[in-house]
């Protein structure tokens, strides 16, 4: 009989390499779709012989709120092509569905198998720091942005597949500042995250409101917002939709963020539907009626025929799902954060709980200037959340491999 984990432990090392890692250095653009479909057939599979449909109650509330959404924006609101809807609705399902039937698949990875990805992990990184020294980047992985997603994705996985200590995190740390190679503001935030969750976080200080945990929070998010400061101020502060001289590229992202109220004050409930704003479906595979509709449609980047920015951040995009969509966001990570305290609780295993929170941290910060969630890196994240909550890593027996 074919085990398992073997199995998924087969696709997960696919979809690190070559539906994340090296997902720009061979441009297959469809490769994360083929790796989704592979793990929604292996999940049939896997409800086929081990009869546990129960496990994938989320999998399937999930599909059945997206497929509301689906009939909603081609039969109701109609602002796109529905060839643009359906893209949408399936970029939109790829982190979910990661998650979810990894959360029902339950895989446990042995001794043996953790020691190849640390091994690979390591290489990756080696391959990082070598592509960064020769200043490649662009050339190799696209935009020197992924430096820092690249390598937030396998320090992570080191030190999961790695004992913890004190000399491990302090590796990890070494790996995770390789990406400091990108130069990105958002990473460098991150990375002073990184390092406040490695030596300094406990479990409680989300449990127990204690005036040292809350000072320290606030100088930890003081030094956060310092050095993004530069991108926080342009996006939340100085947007304006007219402005192309420093921050040409960028001007885009700030004009969805400008826009966002209006239109939630406009679409409330359901929002405006898939493939109607902020996403590479918008404009990409058609486009979509708002723009213009709130004078977005000149602004550079966002327009038609030339939408090269228009899915350079997330959050803007929850406009598409209304305000039930954007409770329904808050309700999943509150999910998720519930269930990492509760395999905490189970395994005692503060190093899974800090990098599960590390993953949401990364999500959260990447998805103000970047769409990292609905591509290769959301994809893994939400993946390595999964494998955390169902303790992936804590077995030890080398019969499962």
């Amino acid at each position: 009989m074919i085990s398992l984990t073997r199995t998924y432990y087969v696709f997960f090392l696919f979809t690190l390499l070559f539906g994340f890692y090296f997902y720009n250095t061979f441009g297959i653009e469809i490769v994360d779709e083929l790796l989704i479909f592979l793990l929604l057939c292996f999940s049939g599979i896997h409800i086929l012989t081990t009869k546990k449909i129960s496990n994938y109650k989320g999998l399937f509330l999930v599909l059945g709120i997206l497929f509301v959404y689906l009939f909603h924006s081609l039969f109701n609101l109609k602002v796109n092509t529905p060839k643009a809807v359906v893209t949408d609705f399936v970029i939109q399902l790829k982190p979910l569905i990661a998650f979810f039937c990894t959360y029902a698949i339950a895989p446990k990875f042995s001794v043996k198998q953790k020691k190849i990805l640390r091994n690979i992990c390591l290489f990756l990184s080696f391959v990082m720091l070598t592509v960064c020294l020769l200043g490649q980047l662009k050339t190799v992985f696209f935009h020197v942005a992924y430096a820092g997603i690249n390598m937030t994705i396998i320090a992570s996985l080191f030190y999961l597949c790695s004992e913890d200590t004190s000399r491990n995190r302090i590796f990890t740390i070494l790996l995770l500042s390789i990406g400091l190679f990108g130069t990105r503001s958002k990473f460098y935030g991150f990375f002073v995250l990184a390092i406040f969750v490695f030596f300094w976080f406990k479990p409680e200080m989300l449990k127990k409101i204690r005036l040292k945990y809350i000072l320290l929070c606030i100088i930890i998010f003081a030094v956060i917002i310092l050095v993004a400061w530069r991108k926080i101020n342009y996006y939340f502060i100085g947007a304006d939709i007219d402005q192309t001289e420093e921050f040409t590229e960028t001007a885009a992202r700030a004009a969805l963020y400008a826009v966002t109220p209006s239109i939630i004050s406009d679409y409330p409930f359901l929002g405006t539907g898939l493939a109607s704003y902020a996403t590479h479906a918008s404009g990409e595979i058609g486009y979509s009626d708002i723009y213009s509709k709130y004078g977005l449609d000149n602004v550079y980047g966002l327009i038609e025929g030339d939408c090269r920015f228009i899915s350079d951040t997330f959050f803007p995009e929850l406009v598409q799902f209304g305000i039930i969509g954007i409770i329904l966001y808050i309700v999943l990570w509150r999910f998720i954060i519930k269930k990492l305290y509760q395999a905490y609780n189970e395994n005692g295993k503060v190093q899974f709980l800090k990098i599960g929170l590390l993953m949401i941290g990364f999500i959260m910060i990447e998805s103000v200037a970047g769409s990292v969630f609905l591509q290769g890196g959301g994809i893994c994240a939400m993946i390595i959340l999964a494998l955390i909550i169902k303790s992936a890593f804590i077995e030890e027996s080398p019969q499962n491999a």
